[in-house]
């Protein structure tokens, strides 16, 4: 997992279960779930020097709080703005966090043309999922004696676990994708835009709603001055949701 600010380049939908994924009604539970432990795709990210530790904090803070921040930060836009819902995007970075968050649409292909200066690190989604609780689905609730982070991470995990095919290149060197950038939260509260409600098939209210995120992510900090290229791609077969989201980084 690597570091963040915003732009926005992420993997994740804003309907029945943000994630790449479709607000279809698909039964996962007999699929079998993918194993990332061990990959074959060749290791570069040793001799990456700009991909983040995942096991570094990044500017104090750890890959679960920025990915939190990173949810609340999308769902702060309304539709015209928020990434999730363009599917070509040119942004320049001004803000002052040390992090710029990216973020393409929820499945399909997208483009990003972004512009940042070099002492920012960037924090990518590659496939990733928001499961909050309560939903529009009346029939996804806690079982008896499960609370609702436990039913809330149950579920996201469900999905994430069929995560496949997840590929990232940066200037043409891929970097492998394994276990260990897969990053889950605890329980956070978070508040959506009221404009959402006329592109998001949910409930908005704009008052504070829980949820949980998992998936995958890579951080990528100090890319030296110049022009950079950024593919993620990841595919759930299961729920048709297949990402690919093409990034132009432009670093001064």
């Amino acid at each position: 997992m690597k570091k963040m600010n915003f732009i926005s380049a992420a993997i994740a939908s804003m309907a029945c279960l943000f994630v790449f994924t479709s607000c279809q009604d698909t039964d996962i539970d007999g699929i079998v779930p993918v194993d990332h432990s061990a990959r074959s795709v060749p290791d570069l990210t040793n001799g990456q020097n700009n991909i983040y530790p995942d096991q570094k904090l990044l500017f104090g803070k750890s890959n679960q709080q920025w990915s939190t921040e990173w949810w609340k930060t999308i769902m702060s836009y309304d539709c015209v703005h928020n990434p999730l819902n363009q599917q070509s995007l040119s942004v320049t970075v001004n803000q002052a966090s040390p992090v710029v968050f990216l973020s393409g649409m929820p499945s399909g292909i997208s483009e990003r043309t972004i512009e940042v200066t070099r002492d920012k690190a960037l924090f990518v989604p590659i496939i990733n999922v928001l499961k909050e609780y309560p939903s529009t689905n009346t029939d996804q609730n806690p079982r008896p004696g499960q609370t609702v982070e436990q039913f809330l991470k149950a579920e996201a995990a469900k999905y994430v676990n069929l995560a496949t095919n997840m590929k990232v290149v940066l200037d043409r060197d891929v970097i492998k994708i394994t276990a260990k950038d897969r990053v889950a939260t605890d329980m956070f509260y978070f508040k959506r835009n009221k404009d959402l409600a006329g592109c998001v098939g949910q409930a908005v209210t704009g008052q504070l709603q829980v949820g949980v995120s998992d998936g995958y992510w890579i951080v990528i900090d100090h890319l030296s001055p110049g022009r950079h290229t950024l593919h993620t791609h990841a595919e759930i077969l299961a729920t048709g949701i297949v990402p690919d989201v093409y990034y132009n980084i432009i670093v001064r």
